[in-house]
């Protein structure tokens, strides 16, 4: 399937294995990620591989869940589970009425905005479950992403407390029964049905380090050795001639990356002198082809990386939402903060990215 589909379709988490620990005396919790067996919240050890295809999880966000048993006669398919920051894991119902759309997509010959109006009736008719999240309490950026959580859902558990972090389950239990198929509801009232023990079924360790706009002490472009997207060499020494360049990473799977495209190439072409623009197509290792596609649709003529162990450990393993922007030095050395997600809204992008660029130089 071409990977351009992943804009829309649902993206179910990479399941993997986990090891067991002791907790506080409350809840149990892991001391350390573990790809061998680790205990949910209520004791229980889940050894893995073996429960591989029932775990969801991530490293980074520091927790995951088992899935309930009431979840088997669900189709995965319908089940949209995604990570929209390093906080949170966001579970929606999308409707098989849209499955067999994104499906049947045609993106040959179709417009972004035909699949950006495509996304946005999704998101607007399917059923929002639940976000569980985590709350780093040392830090802003996770206190105001579970402000926001809490204006989308009616209701909200609290898990339990891990060394700096606090654990939630926000989630609605009302749905307009009209969008949706007899047998649609049925799978609804199941995942509502579920929430205890999905929170049962917790799995919490420490959150694998990531960056963010208050944590950038561990980013730098320093030993840059890569490729970029038509096979050239590229080093640390394309930051050389400017006092600020601007790294956008972004992936073909990513909506909201594509959608700022065009004002990225208005940006490069606006540019201050002694400032530059590179990107980092986090999945052009495998979509080089489309990643070609999506840049030339877009006229894009800035650089464009592809990732490989170098640039991987150098920056792509420490984000976890796309698109993430940072900016560096002529060293490679980050400077400013990290830009995670669109900085403006749609015809405002190319200038709130200016703004920041002039105040570094």
């Amino acid at each position: 399937m071409n990977k351009f589909k992943t804009l829309i379709l649902v993206s179910a988490l990479s399941i993997l294995a986990f090891t067991g620990c002791s907790g506080n005396s409350d809840i149990k919790t892991n001391k350390e990620f573990s790809q061998e067996e680790m205990v949910t919240i209520t004791g229980e050890t889940v050894n893995l591989p073996e429960k591989a295809e029932n775990v969801f999880y991530s490293e980074i966000i520091g927790f995951g869940f088992l899935k309930p048993t009431s979840w088997d006669s669900i189709d995965i398919k319908n089940l949209s589970i995604s990570l929209p920051s390093g906080y949170e894991m966001n579970i929606d119902y999308i409707q098989n009425e849209y499955i067999d759309r994104i499906l049947s997509f045609d993106f040959e010959n179709s417009t972004q905005e035909d699949a950006n109006n495509l996304i946005n009736e999704i998101e607007t008719n399917s059923f929002k479950f639940m976000r569980i999240y985590r709350v780093d309490n040392k830090n802003d950026d996770s206190k105001s992403i579970a402000e926001e959580i809490k204006k989308s859902y009616t209701n909200e558990i609290h898990v339990g407390d891990f060394e700096d972090n606090s654990y939630y389950i926000a989630y609605n239990n009302e749905f307009n029964k009209e969008l949706f198929a007899e047998d649609e509801i049925a799978n609804v009232e199941k995942l509502i049905a579920s929430v205890e023990e999905v929170k049962n079924n917790m799995i919490l360790f420490p959150p694998k380090e990531m960056i963010s706009s208050s944590t950038s002490s561990n980013v730098t472009m320093k030993g840059l050795s890569a490729k970029d997207i038509n096979g050239n060499d590229v080093t640390d020494e394309i930051f050389k001639d400017y006092d600020v360049t601007m790294v956008n990473i972004w992936a073909t799977s990513c909506g909201y990356c594509i959608e700022e495209m065009p004002e990225l190439q208005e940006l490069y072409e606006t540019l201050p002198e002694k400032a530059n623009l590179i990107s980092i197509c986090a999945d052009a290792d495998m979509e080089v082809d489309l990643a070609k596609e999506i840049l030339d649709t877009n006229g894009c003529k800035f650089t464009t990386l592809v990732p490989g162990e170098n640039i991987n450990d150098l920056i792509i393993n420490k984000i976890i939402a796309l698109p993430t922007t940072i900016f560096v030095n002529s060293e490679g050395e980050m400077i400013g903060t990290i830009q995670t997600g669109l900085p403006a809204q749609k015809g405002e992008i190319t200038e709130a990215y200016l703004e920041i660029i002039n105040g570094l130089l």
